[in-house]
């Protein structure tokens, strides 16, 4: 029986190609899929495979930081590689690790904190919390040592039988062609020259030196690291003996009743990363009580509830603002007119989407109202329901051309709809005039209720002020029905739609 299977190579294209299979390198792969996959297959067996020169670029959120992509061979044998490893560290990484593990993630960590946070405060002495992280994390991680680490779990578990000989020998040769390769030297760039320049060179993996740094965007890289902070995990929850600890990728707490306690803890950890993994914690020290509030994962946790905070909101704030100058032309003094490619539609609801999502794990009621106030736009794109988005530019059950014309028509009463049907374009005017008063929330409604109310009452007033929509033709619907979205807005004078 051979280590490697066709149908493990085969799992890990599917995997990998999940939300990718549109992109130019994912389609090349598939038009010679059989044989990609048993070059792959042949490869790693023979142990000839080594990784191609990745792409680096600049990401400008929540910081600009060098990202790598790998090619998308490259990327299948990540996506093989981690699952292999992921089953020898079964059980081994501590409960309270919450990046890049299954079922977990930044909000299961907000919430064990402030878990910690209330089973302390409920005490009759203060408690405080200790946050630390790992300067420069993965640039600083110590290839050798990381190798060290992944051969002596990969002994383990073959002294245990939970893995083969020959399987462990596989591993372990992917392992190290991925920790040789000096991904920052070999990395072709793209982009403009002035977005490079926002990157501080200690930042730049290529100047990390050739046993240093892992390239952030691997899956790879993102195990690796659990895989090395793990030393650091065992040795605070085995050695420190500390109860209330957890950690997400390099940035971790500490919590304890006895501020002198954290401090001398605090001693402990930093000798410890520099001897035993090489690296050094940043020389701010994060010692409050729990009252105050930790700044933690894009919240502010305190032992009840949490906030968002607000650079968070101020990255959303920009990302509007951008759609805003981009896609709306006009003012309040002689109308707007709001343009909706689908090159727009669906970034600005998946980045919508996701910062909607944090909030919902704090306190966001009125931030919402907040932010919906300031881009009164937002109610002519979407419905809002709790932190839930509907796109509002095309109707969500579809049955038929008059179901698609009846929905545009009731949800733009006052307006002169145009509808591209085949290569005519028909005009569907209003049938009459409704009442555009906006309900306030009734003061017996709990604030759920209160919310959905809102926002109700404000998509019915803004929607009332269109008077012209277009709606064309985009696509095809299961069933062969063409797909109508909404392609341009034109509102009334008067209207306070944006800020520019």
């Amino acid at each position: 029986m051979l280590a490697i299977e066709f149908k493990e190579i085969y799992t890990a294209w599917l995997q990998c190609k999940r939300g990718k299979g549109k992109s130019p390198q994912a389609q090349l792969y598939a038009i010679n899929l059989l044989d990609n996959l048993f070059a792959t297959l042949y490869q790693l067996l023979h142990q000839h495979w080594s990784p191609k020169a990745p792409i680096c670029f600049v990401i400008h959120y929540p910081k600009a930081r060098e990202v790598y992509a790998a090619q998308f061979s490259d990327r299948v044998v990540h996506h093989w590689l981690v699952p292999q490893l992921e089953q020898c560290y079964q059980g081994y990484f501590i409960n309270d690790v919450y990046s890049n593990i299954k079922g977990k993630g930044t909000h299961s960590a907000v919430k064990r904190l402030k878990a910690f946070m209330r089973s302390l405060s409920d005490q009759s002495s203060p408690a405080y919390f200790l946050q630390l992280d790992i300067a420069n994390f993965f640039n600083s991680i110590d290839k050798p040592v990381l190798f060290q680490l992944l051969q002596r779990r990969l002994k383990q578990q073959v002294r245990k039988t939970a893995i083969s000989a020959e399987k462990a020998n596989d591993l372990r040769q992917v392992c190290h062609q991925l920790l040789k390769q000096d991904a920052g030297a070999c990395a072709r760039q793209i982009g403009r020259a002035e977005e490079w320049a926002h990157i501080p060179a200690h930042k730049r993996l290529k100047n990390a030196g050739i046993d240093k740094g892992l390239p952030i965007g691997n899956l790879s890289s993102q195990f690796f690291a659990n895989v090395y902070l793990n030393e650091l995990d065992q040795f605070i929850k085995h050695q420190l003996k500390c109860r209330h600890y957890l950690r997400y990728v390099d940035d971790f707490i500490l919590l304890h009743p006895s501020k002198e306690q954290l401090i001398q803890w605090h001693g402990a950890i930093e000798q410890f990363i520099q001897q035993q993994l090489l690296l050094t914690l940043r020389p701010e020290i994060i010692l409050h009580p729990l009252s105050h509030g930790a700044n933690f994962l894009g919240y502010i946790v305190r032992p009840h509830y949490c906030l968002v905070r607000r650079r968070v909101v101020g990255q959303l704030v920009q990302r509007l603002e951008q759609f805003q100058v981009q896609y709306i032309k006009g003012n309040q003094n002689i109308g707007w007119c709001l343009s909706l490619p689908a090159t727009a539609r669906e970034p600005l609801n998946a980045v919508l989407a996701s910062y909607l999502g944090h909030f919902k794990q704090a306190k966001h009621y009125k931030l919402l109202i907040r932010i919906w106030q300031r881009f009164l736009w937002l109610a002519l794109l979407f419905s809002q329901r709790e932190c839930y988005l509907t796109p509002a530019w095309k109707p969500v059950y579809v049955s038929s051309f008059f179901s698609q014309q009846s929905y545009f028509q009731s949800r733009y009463p006052n307006a002169q709809v145009r509808l591209q049907k085949g290569y005519q374009m028909l005009s569907l005017y209003p049938k009459a005039a409704k009442n555009n008063a906006i309900p306030l929330p009734s003061p017996n409604l709990n604030r759920a209720n209160k919310e959905n109310q809102f926002f109700t009452a404000v998509e019915l007033s803004i929607s009332a002020q269109v008077t012209r929509v277009i709606v064309k033709q985009e696509g095809y619907l299961p069933g062969g029905l063409r797909e109508r979205c909404v392609n341009q807005l034109f509102i009334n004078p008067g209207v306070p739609l944006c800020i520019h």
